[in-house]
């Protein structure tokens, strides 16, 4: 009994160590700290990490289940690159959960999320101004985050979870520019202080609907020369 005791809080520490690393490796590939396509040296994440190679195997095997990751027979693993096409079906998917996401809000939102909202937005807005695209990056995730926060419906945080849907559309950075989208994120965040259910239905639609239009037009084009865009990366807007 002594023994299974010890052994039960053996696998509890072993599978704690991996999910840490597997939130330290998660982060620094979204936060594109580990490039696309770069190689992740095993030895030295365990290094930098204070772990031994097990663990971090194990996070890397979780995160390539989550298409963040490749594993290559002989080479290791490398950050997987988002192609065309697979950002496409990704934002097809978030339009989805964005919908569903919204539309419990506009009965759910409480005045301090609307506040945290509005804060965020004074943050976009300068980053917009600055023209500082690296800042407003992070401000879209934010965004996103705090509105998939509020929600209180698990299934869809679970569904986010398990495919990294959100995480896997921030790797490749902005999309459009922020003139584009800011406007944008101030008609949803409008229609949620309102609690104007058709206004934020048509809002979440046009944002995530304008983005996806721009990614089948590039689609689109790869395809009228004859170039399969699924071997093509997205890089993202440029800097």
């Amino acid at each position: 009994m002594q023994e299974n005791a010890k052994t039960k809080r053996s696998n509890i520490k072993a599978a704690n160590t991996t999910k840490r690393i597997y939130e330290k490796i998660l982060h620094l590939i979204v936060e594109k700290q580990l490039p696309s396509g770069g190689k992740i040296n095993q030895n030295k994440m365990a290094n930098q990490l204070r772990s031994s190679r097990t663990p971090v195997v194990k996070a890397l095997h979780l995160l390539e289940a989550q298409g963040l990751v490749d594993s290559i027979t002989g080479r290791g693993f490398f950050v997987h690159e988002l192609s065309m096409l697979e950002l496409l079906e990704l934002f097809t998917l978030r339009e989805a959960l964005d919908s569903i996401v919204v539309f419990e809000l506009i009965e759910t939102i409480t005045p301090g999320q609307l506040e945290q909202l509005e804060d965020l937005m004074a943050v976009f807005e300068r980053a917009a101004e600055l023209a500082d695209k690296e800042e407003y990056r992070k401000c879209d995730q934010d965004f996103h985050r705090l509105l998939l926060e509020f929600s209180c419906n698990t299934l869809v945080k679970r569904i986010n979870e398990y495919f990294q849907i959100y995480n896997r559309c921030f790797v490749v950075g902005l999309l459009r520019e922020p003139r584009e989208t800011l406007p944008e994120h101030r008609r949803l965040v409008n229609a949620l202080e309102k609690k104007d259910r058709d206004e934020a239905r048509d809002a979440v639609a046009a944002h995530i609907a304008n983005t996806k239009i721009f990614l089948q037009e590039l689609v689109k084009r790869l395809q009228q020369v004859g170039i399969d865009p699924s071997t093509i990366p997205f890089k993202g807007i440029e800097k």
